[in-house]
């Protein structure tokens, strides 16, 4: 007889999924689940996860076949530029970009920051660039007044616009700024980051040195105060460690601006991105995943 315990955590995981108004699977719980599920006695009063085990594989492929229904036309035409901290997954990073590009939406640029822009020996020098090339659009309020937030309000800004429909000219102090940032070791750049984005996703390690999470938490809220919008991702377990994900729920300006993923290492998290666009280009935000400080698994759809 399979135990209580198994008919709770499966009712449990189910309840989620349908309060988030579509069925997406386990995913995002998948670690947890087999976890507890692993101590449960089968019949033979002997653990068996492999059947557990298998039932989550089908789920996460149940929500793997879904997903593209899910996501199609949902960002149509919209220019998402995707910046992603040291230490991320490549993974994540592919896999994401792979399901933007399902969602209509236009990625323009892929901007890979090195560890250079969180190592606290070399805030002198990129203070130095990006004060002497950050582009006019550059607003740093009260909050990002450190180094590292007037490097975000830079970087947003040469990246992002806010202004709806076709994507306005780059400026030559956009440019310019971009160029310096490369020089200097602090970023790479792939596609056509001259094309400004309306949104921004910002993907994240599941950790960092506390001196890292410093140095990236101005980002997210720059990146949403340059755009119509940005969405924070990091792989499941990044809402319960040191990490620049984690560090945004606990502040309470940076939470309000933003929206943030805790597991887009995982289909539903991946699906979840994008979802969370849609709503920040709607005007709404909200913290999504399995981890502390989720609303909910994903964003309800309609």
């Amino acid at each position: 007889m399979v135990s209580l315990r198994y008919h709770l955590v499966s009712l449990g995981a189910a309840l989620l999924a349908l309060a988030a108004g579509v069925v997406l699977g386990a995913g995002p719980l998948s670690t947890r689940i087999n976890d507890v599920v692993n101590a449960a006695p089968s019949a033979s009063g002997t653990t068996d996860p492999a059947l557990v085990k298998k039932r989550l594989a089908y789920d996460d492929a149940y929500a793997a076949a879904t997903a593209n229904k899910i996501v199609a036309r949902t960002l149509p035409g919209t220019r998402v530029v995707l910046v992603v901290a040291p230490g991320t997954p490549v993974r994540m990073v592919t896999d994401q970009l792979a399901i933007l590009g399902r969602s209509g939406a236009k990625v323009t640029a892929q901007v890979t920051l090195t560890t250079a822009w969180t190592d606290p020996t070399q805030t002198t020098v990129l203070a130095g660039i990006t004060s002497q090339l950050a582009p006019p659009e550059t607003v740093v309020d009260s909050s990002g007044s450190s180094a590292y937030g007037q490097a975000s309000a830079a970087l947003g800004a040469a990246l992002l616009t806010r202004q709806p429909g076709a994507a306005p000219a780059a400026s030559e102090p956009a440019a310019a700024l971009l160029a310096g940032l490369t020089q200097g070791g602090f970023l790479s750049t792939s596609g056509t980051p001259e094309v400004r984005a309306n949104v921004a996703v910002l993907l994240t390690p599941k950790t960092s040195k506390v001196t890292a999470v410093a140095a990236l938490l101005p980002l997210g809220p720059a990146l949403d105060a340059a755009s119509a919008g940005a969405v924070v991702s990091g792989p499941t377990g990044s809402a319960d460690s040191v990490a620049v994900l984690a560090a945004i729920r606990r502040d309470a300006a940076a939470k309000a601006a933003v929206s943030t993923v805790d597991d887009a290492d995982v289909i539903t998290g991946r699906v979840a991105v994008v979802l969370a666009l849609a709503q920040q280009l709607a005007g709404r935000q909200g913290h999504y995943g399995s981890g502390s400080g989720a609303v909910s698994p994903v964003p309800v759809i309609g």
